[in-house]
């Protein structure tokens, strides 16, 4: 469908098209064909972006094709991530190890064998995980020590649900028939406190003024909530549109905001200022 909008000496064409997208499309490329009223034909070729809805200046940071040198991955698509200075932190989805992909190499390394878990969150120079989703490990990256389980018996939760580091704290979200809740725990793995968390969400991601985020699926072609929640007033604050369609795993390093969108197989990011104002 074509509307005409009548410019200086002539007219502007906006054409809208509507047809099924593939949701691994990050970039979708498209021709258009204009027939002339003398028949001849003209051919455009075009490209959309498939990430900047709701918000226009996501960009796409990393692919999951980059990080696949020095492993056996191939087409995977991301779980969960970290960042550091240094190195991106990664678990793909399914049966699959932690990989430490450091910039200065180009390449990433296994941490931790495969497994099956959800969520990881780095803490200083120690790599937490949660395996078979009610497990939780840590490990010393650095020092490249065996993984030490840490021990849950002091809570009642059925499943973990994310984690994420905040002023050398590790934040657990866990959920429990009795109500969903937060854990705080310090870098040895021992619980500091609790704090009531009654939404249905996953995977966490805190920003440096103590704001949390996590992913609040909707129906099917419904958009994603981005739940919000202040850590200094333990109050939920405005919900957001999630900016990823398929999201999974996400970060908050300096003033920007890491999102998966795992069918595209993309790490994505765009300003904090976007969801905090």
């Amino acid at each position: 469908m074509a509307t005409y909008v009548a410019t200086n000496g002539g007219y502007f064409l906006n054409y809208s098209l509507k047809g099924r997208v593939s949701d691994r499309s990050a970039d979708l490329a498209f021709r258009i064909r204009y027939q002339n009223d003398e028949g001849s034909i003209a051919i455009v070729d075009s490209s959309e972006f498939m990430l900047d809805y709701a918000y226009e200046n996501v960009e796409i940071y990393i692919t999951a094709q980059s990080l696949e040198s020095g492993t056996n991955l191939r087409n995977f698509r991301f779980q969960d991530f970290d960042l550091t200075l240094n190195s991106i932190f990664f678990h793909p989805i399914g049966l699959s190890g932690i990989y430490n992909y450091r910039y200065n190499q180009l390449r990433s390394d296994e941490l931790v064998e495969p497994l099956a878990g959800n969520y990881i969150a780095v803490l200083q120079n120690v790599l937490f995980f949660e395996a078979v989703n009610v497990r939780l490990f840590r490990i010393e990256v650095l020092n490249a020590t065996q993984p030490q389980e840490l021990d849950l018996s002091a809570i009642s939760y059925t499943n973990i649900r994310g984690l994420a580091g905040w002023q050398d704290k590790l934040f657990i979200l866990f959920d429990d028939p009795s109500g969903n809740f937060l854990g705080i725990f310090d870098i040895d793995g021992n619980l500091l406190e609790t704090i009531d968390f009654r939404r249905n969400c996953f995977h966490l991601a805190i920003s440096p003024r103590g704001i949390l985020y996590t992913n609040e699926y909707g129906d099917i072609f419904e958009p994603n909530t981005l739940v919000r929640f202040d850590l200094n007033s333990e109050t939920f604050l405005d919900d957001k549109i999630h900016p990823g369609y398929n999201p999974l795993g996400m970060r908050i390093w300096g003033d920007k905001f890491f999102f998966t969108d795992y069918p595209k197989q993309v790490l994505a990011t765009m300003p904090l200022s976007e969801l905090e104002n």
